[in-house]
């Protein structure tokens, strides 16, 4: 039996009329980094303050470190959150900031100056310790916060979409400090975010959430090229979708479009003519202006409606016979094609989610 860290057991939460969290159960080993994923209002943020203890489930359990902590006030948890706003204190200087929690729990001088310089020195924003929080970047007050969540050392450490405020490329470099700082402490962080390329980027597992319920949970390449189901394919980046009812052969699911073949390795015990929805993502198609047959592609007439030049990529919008749109993403080229083409996919680059 798995040893989790934390542990959720059919929590359910309801605000007035509405669901929002639906028989949550879930746990998470230590020393992961835990992304909850999903659109506004799908219960990320609810779950996450569930687990810190400001809220309590309707029912359900919450297990934090083989202890049940669901009607333990927030702070008997040990549960530490940096959040969105930063809510740091505008009339501390930083080091204060940091000290706060430390001072609460009637720490000496020395220990509590040991441990706020040492978050400082994680977070580098030791040579700023003097400063109020007015006086700093909004990167600098994210750092600060999230110093003064780990001078706790908890096991655990919770973030509500800390970097949301953030320019993009502020929040790009502090999202590779922030996943260098887990990997450093080995502690579990749970991470709430509604960025797609921010989840993938950072996590262990991503839990993807939908509707108060939990659609799936993986690792960030599960998700991403084998999400089980079209919602989930749906919001993790871009994917053109096949729906039909399966064929088997040799091994393949194949479904037919546009007078052509497509075929996907077959999961486990899929039934002739299920109805399935392949899921074929943009970087999986090739495109270019002859058809090229091989043996296990598929090679398909469309027409070019757009190709965006985005730095790393052309992205090509193209309507094949049915009027289906296809979105096709072409990596390292200084080439736009227009017009008439062809668009060609590996029979392993299609992924079968079942309805």
């Amino acid at each position: 039996m798995e040893k989790y860290l934390i542990e959720l057991k059919g929590v359910h939460k309801v605000f007035g009329s509405n669901t929002v969290l639906n028989d949550i159960n879930v746990g998470f080993e230590e020393g992961r980094f835990v992304t909850f994923l999903g659109p506004s209002g799908c219960g990320k943020t609810t779950l996450l303050r569930t687990i810190a203890g400001f809220y309590s489930p309707d029912r359900g359990e919450v297990w934090i470190d083989g202890k049940r902590v669901d009607e333990l006030p927030a702070h008997l948890r040990n549960t530490p959150m940096v959040f969105q706003e930063y809510a740091l204190f505008p009339h501390m200087n930083v080091f204060d900031n940091v000290a706060y929690g430390l001072r609460l729990k009637k720490m000496d001088r020395k220990q509590i100056e040991e441990r706020v310089t040492e978050a400082l020195t994680l977070t580098n924003m030791a040579q700023f310790k003097d400063r109020n929080p007015n006086q700093l970047s909004g990167g600098q007050q994210q750092r600060v916060a999230i110093a003064r969540a780990i001078v706790m050392r908890s096991k655990i450490l919770l973030l509500d979409e800390p970097l949301s405020n953030l320019d993009a490329k502020l929040r790009e470099s502090v999202r590779v400090e922030l996943r260098m700082l887990q990997r450093q402490l080995n502690r579990t962080f749970i991470y709430v975010t509604h960025d797609q390329s921010e989840a993938l980027a950072m996590s262990d597992v991503i839990v993807v959430f939908n509707k108060g319920r939990i659609e799936q949970v993986g690792t960030p390449m599960e998700v991403y090229f084998r999400p089980v189901s079209k919602f989930v394919a749906d919001f993790i980046g871009v994917s053109n979708f096949l729906e039909g009812n399966a064929s088997l052969k040799r091994g393949s699911v194949v479904l037919r479009h546009a007078e052509r073949d497509f075929w996907a390795p077959a999961p486990a015990q899929i039934q002739e003519g299920e109805h399935v929805i392949f899921s074929i993502r943009p970087e999986s198609i090739s495109i270019g202006k002859e058809e090229r047959s091989t043996e296990g592609a598929s090679c398909l007439p469309v027409k070019i409606v757009q190709g965006m030049f985005i730095g790393e990529k052309v992205r090509y919008v193209a309507k094949d016979a049915t009027g289906m749109d296809w979105v096709i993403d072409q990596h390292d080229t200084q080439t736009i094609l227009s017009d008439d083409a062809y668009i060609s996919i590996n029979q392993d680059k299609a992924h079968v989610i079942r309805e």
